[in-house]
């Protein structure tokens, strides 16, 4: 792996990775029914592989934040 390699990595996530950073709350399974779906956190694809940029994770933790049942919309 070089430096590039590295540093791409820091900023961007696996799916495993993702699974990890939400303690197994969200699953592999779920990510890929979401990405199907045109649901969830934003990906990247490279090389036939998938990767979330860390900055589309923060961002989509924001906005899915609630007060309450009624502020929820489904998409």
């Amino acid at each position: 792996m070089t430096a590039d390699d590295t540093t791409t990595r820091v900023r961007e996530l696996s799916t495993q990775e993702v699974v990890e950073r939400y303690n197994g709350r969200i699953s592999k399974r779920t990510l890929d029914n979401w990405r199907s779906q045109g649901k969830g956190p934003k990906y990247v694809r490279r090389g036939g592989k998938i990767f979330y940029p860390i900055d589309l994770l923060e961002e989509w933790d924001r906005n899915s934040v609630f007060q309450s049942t009624s502020n929820y919309k489904a998409a």
